[in-house]
């Protein structure tokens, strides 16, 4: 099975915020859906515990999350992409104003359905079915019925980081379903 480590969960933080852990305050942070659901809300309680804060997780996306510090609108992002892609697509500078703390690693697993036979797949050919290229499960050893492409949505981190090292860029293929929330 595939296990592409992905670099991920980075939290962006502003450092003339003037935050500091022993201040029992509340903190917003933006960005990330995977984050939040995967890392930040099962923790939320856990901190305010420990630490007399509450954490306030608003999901947009890793990019818009960097913006809304920009912005002014969040103290702090949760990003599933490197700071140094963040900076560049809003044209800042990295003077070391912000900072990116790895909180978490994942990694991208595709997944069949239990009763397909198939247990492998090449770099290429998921690239293929990914592109188009490869429509029928019959292509790769499987039985003889229509490969159906779900993805998580346009701009995910995600789908982005399989998009570029598993599909060398290309588009996914017409009618790709996107469904962010099963993944």
């Amino acid at each position: 099975m595939l296990k592409s480590i992905l670099r991920f969960g980075f939290i962006t933080a502003l450092l003339t915020t003037g935050i500091l852990p022993a201040m029992a305050a509340d903190i917003t942070l933006s960005g990330s859906t995977t984050v939040q659901k995967r890392v930040l809300e099962p923790a939320a309680e856990a901190i305010q515990t420990a630490t007399g804060v509450k954490v306030r997780v608003r999901g947009t996306s890793s990019g818009k999350g960097f913006k809304e510090i920009l912005d002014g609108k969040a103290m702090a992002s949760i990003a599933s992409s490197p700071l140094a892609s963040l900076l560049s697509k809003y044209n800042v500078e990295d003077d070391g104003t912000y900072q990116e703390h790895v909180i978490t690693r994942d990694v991208i697993v595709p997944i069949v359905h239990p009763a397909n036979p198939v247990s492998e797949l090449t770099f290429q050919q998921l690239s293929d079915i990914n592109t188009g290229k490869i429509t029928n499960w019959i292509d790769v050893g499987g039985p003889d019925m229509k490969i159906v492409v779900i993805t998580s949505s346009k701009g995910s981190a995600t789908r982005s980081v399989f998009q570029k090292f598993v599909m060398m860029k290309q588009p996914y293929i017409k009618g790709v379903r996107e469904e962010w929330h099963l993944l």
